[in-house]
């Protein structure tokens, strides 16, 4: 699990490997994905699992469960430091990561956990592979999603048996 003093490594695996989502002022701005992840890391549903080797960040993967117990974990970031991309780091990370994930919300805060989800462009088949690799499974796209033109895909990771909940919403 990502602590404070991940931060700086955490920004510099962003700044190497999708620098546009922090894209601010027309340039990457470390300030504000500094100021995101520090915020990520304290906030308790929130999760950073940092992948390190000789000491330094060279991924991470960041989950939500918003609100809490809603039955599913969000993926919503996993990174590589280009320097270590092509090793296998990412499919050890993602597992890893997902099982860190169950334990932190579903095991140490109790919440009911079915499903952890993310989406990627579908002009992504790299980043594809590997989820599907991880035991993601496609379920779905979006049209539109981040623009006009693009496509995301949604995948989802079945980690729990857990049913609906039925007559959960006021029938018209």
């Amino acid at each position: 699990r990502a602590q404070i003093g991940d931060v700086a490594g955490i920004v510099e695996v962003v700044r190497t490997a999708f620098p546009h989502d922090f894209w601010f002022d027309k340039k990457f701005n470390p300030q504000v994905c500094r100021e995101m992840f520090e915020n990520t890391i304290k906030d308790p549903f929130e999760l950073v699992v940092v992948a390190k080797q000789e000491g330094r960040v060279v991924g991470f993967v960041f989950y939500q469960n918003k609100p809490p117990t809603n039955g599913e974990i969000y993926l919503n970031m996993i990174g590589i430091h280009s320097d270590f991309r092509g090793v296998g780091i990412g499919l050890r990370l993602i597992l890893a990561a997902d099982h860190e994930a169950l334990c932190y919300f579903r095991d140490d805060l109790g919440c009911r956990i079915a499903t952890i989800h993310l989406s990627t462009s579908a002009d992504n088949p790299l980043a594809q592979r590997l989820y599907q690799k991880a035991g993601y499974d496609k379920r779905g796209e979006i049209i539109g999603m981040v623009g006009r033109g693009n496509v995301e895909i949604q995948m989802v990771k079945d980690v729990d048996d857990v049913g609906y909940r039925e007559s959960l919403w006021v029938k018209p």
